[in-house]
């Protein structure tokens, strides 16, 4: 994090409206995102881990969100059946 105290602004807001867990969560991924090096050109020596690590963020935000609906359908009450009887 940055030693900037308007920097930290953000960060503590955060942490007292959503709590310590969000807070955590978000500081990893923006490391993971701004600090480790990210390189997607195949003949690079970093796209192997590169790859790795935006998949692994990919997969963390497919579960997060699947648990934030808590069972819930994504599409609401529509269902792809509903369309196509007539």
């Amino acid at each position: 994090m940055a030693a900037c105290p308007a920097a930290a602004g953000p960060w503590v807001l955060l942490t007292v409206r959503v709590g310590l867990l969000a807070a955590t969560v978000a500081l990893l991924i923006w490391y993971e995102l701004v600090v480790l090096p990210i390189r997607m050109e195949p003949s690079g020596w970093l796209t192997g881990p590169s790859l790795f690590a935006v998949s692994i963020l990919v997969v963390l935000s497919a579960l997060a969100f699947r648990g934030a609906l808590a069972g819930r359908s994504l599409f609401g009450r529509f269902s792809f059946e509903d369309s196509f009887s007539s």
